[in-house]
């Protein structure tokens, strides 16, 4: 097997599923301004009202534009009926002659306004008095909780109406559904606002407000207020280990650059906190080797302990030594929710088996070359605001540039392709596919604690047949070995994964296919056709890779299908579905490989059953199995131990004490492995007892 060239072809045929069906997914697109062809509506529309034809004002660009400026701003909704009421944000961009314009709404009950929103005094008559009368926090974008998250507003029509002096918009609003983290289309709005006094508070007098409409019926008040040039804000918490150096500015060509001025070309409010340097090592006991389990149980240990995800948008990064081959860094913590925090290893850096094009950065640590050390931690922490790589040679959206988005390999092999020089040439910024997703996806998906790794980017079901080029079990096999077809309630499932080339050409697939590489999918189909995808703890993205599949070879990968971010695979018994996607571009065209699986879930047939599923079946027991026994998960222990008293030989006991980390890092790029100290003490517990 050898790493692809550029220029490789691939041949054969590929075949598509028939069943498959993308579910569409909203993101506001550019609208051409209002100018040319409007002066003909706007003629009628003073004909109609009995106007005299000069009184009509040229429908400038300029004109226009001076309406709706740039930047965030806040919007409320009160409806005319119901007893809920809307707050959030609208982002809106303006120049170039286009408007790109999303929004967010959050759901609040009559009384519950937060307290950072703004009063809508001309509310309808039975809200008045219900909603107390707030002072405005200036240029501050405001952060509401995410079990309120209502729908996105994506904008597809913008114009004035000169005779009236109103903006119209056209509003489609998508409800978002938490448990399938998806949206669906709930109507097509008209919005007729005007501008009006800004109330207190408000840092400008770009303000309007107005009613909104849906099929000509009044649903109630809007109202919109300009805060902030910025369309976004988070804030990003440094925390470095001892031995371990934090990614800092970097100056290149006399210009520095930074996370912020990074995350500034998106439009992105970014506060950056050096938070704790020399944090002792007491997580792997000094070595340089970290785990999972180590990773999680050091950034639960040090970041700011008064962390809310419901009243700020903050990542955590931390910084750790590790040595060369890990990856660079890693988007680790999906444990306790999705993407809270990402890791950077200082001393990894860039060898010569990952790219020849490295420059002056080759066989260098990252500590040793700032400019690079800060453009691949600024690629993690896009990956925690749940951004994916522009790379060909990866699962990538676009393709490879010398962008932020882009694996670092990639980037190398791209400026060298264009005649320029890693780290030199590094482009310290998004690209505009990347700016575009930064600004206007749903606040849902990019905010951290928020959705799933992937979800807006594609589907956890299969694309539809024009979007990626499957191939059929003939040509190349996805071949699914479960250790054990039938399990007990609580009791994890491990997969084997083979990928085999059964054509008699070279096929280019994913080096590596489990699950951290970014490749491969898993989801679980419950007894009622319900869909759960299983979205990994952690991201190793860089270290995947695309290689020369020879006719008859294989790759191979592995699996713990038990506990996500999303919550346990099995909860009920029945037949289950395992169905395992691994998916690849190359060269701008989207490749796929799906097989399935099928697995028994064991009923529970007696008081010991039920007790030892509800005792294993717990968030606790579930991180301790996908972390491969974590010290610091101090229940799940003592949770086993007592589902083993009530029957030793239950076979999700006897699973679990036993149970060895297959999902090592050091194992999935090479290195040695460890197991985590707990699967010892757990079952020292369980003979003494």
């Amino acid at each position: 097997m050898n790493k692809i060239s550029t220029d490789l072809k691939i041949g054969g045929e590929v075949t598509f599923p028939t069943t498959s069906g993308e579910v569409p997914f909203p993101l506001a697109e550019a609208l051409p301004l209002p100018e040319a062809g409007i002066e003909a509506e706007l003629l009628e529309e003073y004909k109609t009202a009995g106007e005299a034809i000069a009184k009509i004002d040229q429908p400038t660009i300029t004109a226009f534009s001076s309406k709706l400026k740039s930047g965030c701003y806040r919007i409320a909704f009160t409806p005319a009926f119901g007893r809920y009421h809307y707050y959030g944000t609208l982002r809106a961009e303006v120049g170039g002659g286009n408007i790109t314009a999303s929004g967010d709404l959050y759901r609040y009950g009559c009384r519950a306004v937060p307290p950072h929103c703004i009063d809508l005094t001309k509310g309808p008559e039975q809200r008045i008095g219900r909603m107390p009368k707030l002072e405005l926090v200036k240029s501050k974008i405001p952060v509401f909780p995410r079990n309120q998250y209502y729908s996105y507003l994506k904008i597809v029509g913008v114009k004035p109406i000169l005779r009236t002096g109103e903006i119209r918009m056209t509003i489609e609003e998508h409800i978002y559904n938490a448990a399938a983290e998806s949206f669906s289309l709930s109507r097509i709005i008209d919005a007729r606002l005007k501008k009006e006094m800004a109330p207190a508070g408000f840092p400008t007098a770009h303000y309007f407000a107005g009613k909104l409409y849906h099929q000509g019926i009044e649903l109630g008040i809007f109202t919109m207020g300009w805060i902030s040039k910025y369309f976004r804000g988070a804030t990003l918490e440094i925390d470095t280990i001892t031995g371990a150096v934090a990614p800092q500015p970097a100056e290149v060509d006399g210009k520095v650059h930074s996370f912020r001025s990074i995350f500034k070309t998106a439009g992105w409010d970014l506060k950056v906190l050096y938070s704790q340097t020399d944090i002792p090592n007491t997580f792997t006991g000094g070595s340089v080797d970290w785990t999972y389990a180590q990773l999680h149980e050091a950034m639960q240990a040090v970041r700011k302990p008064t962390t809310d995800l419901d009243k700020e948008w903050r990542l955590h990064l931390l910084a750790v030594p590790e040595n060369m081959g890990s990856g660079r860094g890693v988007m680790f913590d999906q444990i306790g929710a999705p993407r809270e925090g990402v890791a950077s290893f200082s001393d990894d850096g860039y060898p010569r088996t990952g790219s020849v094009n490295w420059g002056s950065a080759e066989d260098k640590l990252q500590r040793e070359v700032p400019a690079a050390f800060l453009r691949s931690a600024a690629h993690e922490v896009g990956h925690g605001f749940n951004m994916q790589h522009q790379s060909l040679t990866h699962e990538g959206e676009t393709g490879n540039d010398a962008t932020v988005m882009t694996t670092s390999p990639s980037v190398a092999n791209f400026l060298d392709t264009n005649g320029k020089a890693f780290p030199d040439d590094i482009v310290f910024g998004f690209n505009g596919h990347v700016r575009h997703h930064l600004v206007h996806f749903p606040d849902i998906v990019v905010r951290p604690g928020g959705a799933s790794w992937r979800v807006g980017h594609a589907t956890e079901v299969p694309e539809s047949d024009q979007d990626r080029n499957w191939y059929s079990a003939d040509e190349l096999a996805l071949e699914i070995q479960l250790e054990n077809d039938h399990l007990a309630l609580g009791e994890p499932l491990e997969i084997e994964l083979t990928l085999k080339n059964g054509a008699d050409y070279d096929i280019i697939v994913p080096e590596r296919i489990s699950p951290e590489f970014g490749y491969t999918r898993i989801i679980v189909i419950d007894p009622q056709g319900n869909r759960k995808p299983m979205p990994t703890f952690a991201l190793h993205t860089d270290a995947g890779t695309l290689i020369e599949l020879a006719p008859l070879a294989d790759t191979k990968g592995t699996a713990t299908v038990f506990w996500s971010s999303r919550g346990f695979a099995f909860e009920q018994s029945g037949r289950h579905t395992i169905e395992i996607q691994t998916v690849w571009n190359f060269n701008g065209v989207a490749y796929g490989i799906v097989s399935r699986q099928q697995v028994w879930i064991d009923a529970a047939v007696s008081e010991a059953d039920n007790e030892i599923a509800s005792l294993l079946l717990r968030d606790e027991v579930g991180i301790w199995v996908m972390l491969g026994g974590a010290d610091h998960i101090e229940n799940a222990p003592g949770f086993i131990l007592a589902a083993s008293k009530c029957d030793s030989e239950h076979a999700a006991c006897k699973r679990l004490i036993k149970y060895d980390n297959r999902r090592d890092m050091h194992q999935l790029t090479g290195k040695p492995t460890r197991r985590g100290k707990a699967v010892t003490a757990v079952k020292e517990k369980v003979e003494a007892a």
